[in-house]
């Protein structure tokens, strides 16, 4: 399982002009989701972060997703392929 813990910026720096940090995290999450589910993983939770139970250290982050992959040796393989999704994206929006 893979757990990302993230912060929204205040406003998107590549997006639809006005669209906010959460706006943005969003649709790249729904698109991750998508890619994630083809490549055998699921979403086990996706949500905002309301407080800190135990601890301290945590009360900027916003928002939590957790992902099961079928093995942990797909974990880099995923990577690579988001990288490659990545880069050929921006190819194609640059040129």
């Amino acid at each position: 399982m893979v757990m990302s813990i993230l912060t929204f910026e205040n406003r998107s720096d590549a997006g639809p002009e006005g669209e906010t940090g959460e706006e943005a995290t969003m649709r790249y999450a729904k698109a991750m989701r998508d890619f994630v589910e083809t490549e055998g993983g699921s979403f086990v939770f996706a949500g905002c972060i309301d407080s800190q139970v135990i601890g301290e250290g945590g009360e900027g982050f916003q928002f939590v997703s957790i992902m099961r992959y079928p093995s942990p040796s797909g974990v880099p393989h995923l990577g690579r392929r988001v990288r490659q999704l990545i880069t050929v994206r921006m190819e194609r929006v640059d040129g």
